[in-house]
C-alpha cells in the first residue's frame, strides 16, 4: 500500500506561485527573505506596544 506523498513545504510552494507567475528570480528572493523575517519576527514573541517603543 503506498502512502501519499507530503504536502510540499512552504518554500517549494511559495516557489511553484513565483515561477508560475513568472515573477523574476530576484523578485523571489526578496519576497522569501521578507517571508522568513515576518516568520522569525512572530515566533520571537514580543509584542511592541506604540509605550515600549517612546
Amino acid at each position: 500500500m503506498d502512502c501519499p506523498s507530503p504536502k510540499p513545504c512552504l518554500r517549494e510552494q511559495f516557489r511553484a506561485v513565483m515561477r508560475l507567475n513568472h515573477y523574476s528570480i530576484c523578485t523571489e528572493k526578496s519576497y522569501w527573505y521578507w517571508i522568513r523575517y515576518f516568520i522569525r519576527f512572530t515566533r520571537c514573541g514580543i509584542r511592541w506596544s506604540l509605550d515600549r517603543l517612546k
